[in-house]
């Protein structure tokens, strides 16, 4: 039992890349290493945690995100490059792709396998594309805050305030320290007047996103991802 990934168009009579109407997931198509190569992912600092992974037969594993505000051309770019981050399958990337349903039993092998969901800390929304690293055709990583590993690649259209607003966000999601990752970032942007001010106003802005006040209702959609400096 199969379900698309992506939303297709009401008239789509076919399961082509013409006929996606929407991104609604990344995914990822764990065929080798197994638990070594799903724990090298969830255990990744620079990653959003899934919403879902799937075993979909022993040792094998598909992983999913739910998105938005993601273009076909730049969820299938993400996706290559997360298989080759990973060591995932590098031929399942098209935004058109099937993957199984967890309840009902994978046959492709001698010994039939039921597809299970395996329990997951996952996000209360969808992720945007800045939750993730950025990947293009270019090989060269440029460094962000935090320890210093390289994780971005170049070529990414986003400022340098958005990336360290997504940093902070990411590592509030990991339950980092806020006056830690003030730390990291002041010591990253010594380009800044007053790096101990901007970092500061960095992560109280994220943590606020989180934490709103009874009297100012919070979204997450439009430009909350923002860092509105």
């Amino acid at each position: 039992m199969y379900l698309t990934v992506n939303t297709l168009k009401p008239d789509a009579r076919r399961r082509t890349k013409t006929d996606v109407a929407a991104i609604r997931h990344l995914y990822l198509d764990i065929d080798e290493g197994g638990p070594a190569t799903l724990s090298r992912l969830l255990l990744d600092r620079d990653m959003p945690k899934p919403h879902s992974v799937l075993e979909s037969s022993p040792g094998k594993y598909q992983v999913l995100w739910q998105v938005e505000n993601f273009s076909p051309q730049h969820a299938e770019t993400v996706v290559r490059g997360l298989a080759r981050r990973f060591g995932a399958d590098a031929a399942v990337w098209d935004t058109a792709r099937v993957l199984r349903l967890p309840g009902f039993r994978n046959h492709k092998y001698e010994t039939p396998h039921y597809v299970v969901e395996i329990p997951n800390s996952a996000p209360s929304y969808r992720l945007r594309p800045l939750d993730f690293p950025a990947f293009t055709k270019a090989t060269p990583q440029a460094v962000e805050p935090g320890d210093g590993t390289p994780h971005r690649q170049a070529g990414s259209h986003h400022s340098q305030s958005e990336r360290d607003w997504a940093f902070a966000n990411r590592a509030l999601d990991r339950g980092e320290d806020p006056a830690v990752i003030k730390q990291k970032i002041a010591s990253f942007r010594h380009d800044k007047h007053n790096p101990v001010s901007y970092a500061e106003r960095t992560v109280d802005k994220a943590q606020t996103a989180r934490n709103p006040s009874p009297t100012r209702p919070h979204r997450r959609s439009g430009n909350s991802h923002g860092p509105g400096f």
